[in-house]
């Protein structure tokens, strides 16, 4: 008996990891040198110590970085792209009114503290900071019914800059896309793009502020048992950049029936644990003479 509490405790404990289970966090963006300066590379501070799972650099033949550099700066994490090459992969600097793509994959999402282009010491070159909001999304499954996004878009920068944003739209994504796919020349992420309900428009945010935007899937327009698709939202500043972000939430679509809550995760351990208690306290005791 003691085997079989055990046992369902167990089951019950892996379904609740499997509801909790890693999310990841992609942003590529296409950033354009809108400095009127030569640009040596481009720096991006991220809030905490979010695992770096991947990075990307730039396409072959078009502008791209050579070095790449994470680096632990107090509670801050910095990932700086430096050593730029043109499309013949000779070593010229970024000039002024081109683009470049690069992006980053975390374990979990990060404000975003500053970004901005740099002259060949690394330092801020003039002009060189880019507006640039933090973005994060928040997919719940509810009643086994629906499938909650919550967008909240953020400005964390630390420079007292406003940002302003148009949000192009989401799309539901089977399975992961590679960070060097995930870019405005893939025709199947810039076309059939949900508009986000409120978020038309331009947003402007103030230092510190941030707005949140949801929308609602049916669960039935999904397949049970596939991983739940990832979330790409596309966000641009005209001349300035174009963010591409992804949630990849690894969860699992349940079949259309009653769910169990996390809390009732708890309470299903709960009976289980007492359950066991009382039988085991029943059992009947053996002693030797």
């Amino acid at each position: 008996m003691k085997r079989l509490v055990i046992s369902a405790l167990m089951a019950v404990l892996v379904q609740g990891a499997a509801c909790m289970a890693q999310r990841t966090y992609d942003v590529n963006k296409d950033v354009h040198n809108g400095t009127d300066h030569p640009a040596y590379g481009f720096t991006i501070v991220l809030q905490g110590t979010p695992q770096l799972l991947s990075h990307f650099d730039g396409y072959p033949t078009k502008w791209r970085f050579r070095t790449f550099e994470k680096s632990i700066v107090g509670e801050t994490t910095v990932l700086y792209w430096s050593d730029p090459l043109n499309g013949a992969g000779a070593p010229v600097p970024i000039p002024y009114c081109n683009w470049v793509h690069i992006g980053y994959r975390l374990d979990r999402p990060a404000d975003i503290l500053e970004a901005y282009w740099t002259d060949q010491n690394g330092v801020v070159l003039p002009g060189g900071q880019i507006p640039q909001p933090t973005q994060t999304m928040d997919l719940q499954i509810v009643n086994n019914r629906t499938l909650s996004t919550s967008l909240t878009i953020k400005n964390a920068l630390r420079n007292g800059l406003t940002v302003t944003v148009n949000v192009a739209g989401y799309r539901l994504w089977d399975g992961q896309l590679g960070l060097d796919v995930l870019n405005g020349e893939n025709p199947t992420l810039t076309s059939g793009l949900t508009p986000v309900p409120g978020a038309e428009g331009e947003i402007t945010l103030t230092p510190g502020q941030s707005k949140t935007f949801r929308a609602e899937v049916p669960v039935s327009a999904l397949t049970p048992g596939k991983m739940l698709p990832s979330v790409l939202l596309v966000k641009t500043k005209k001349d300035v950049f174009t963010d591409y972000a992804q949630f990849y939430p690894a969860m699992t679509v349940p079949p259309v029936v009653p769910a169990v809550s996390h809390v009732g995760l708890i309470v299903m351990a709960t009976l289980v644990l007492a359950t066991g208690a009382i039988v085991i306290a029943r059992c009947p005791r053996h002693t030797t003479a």
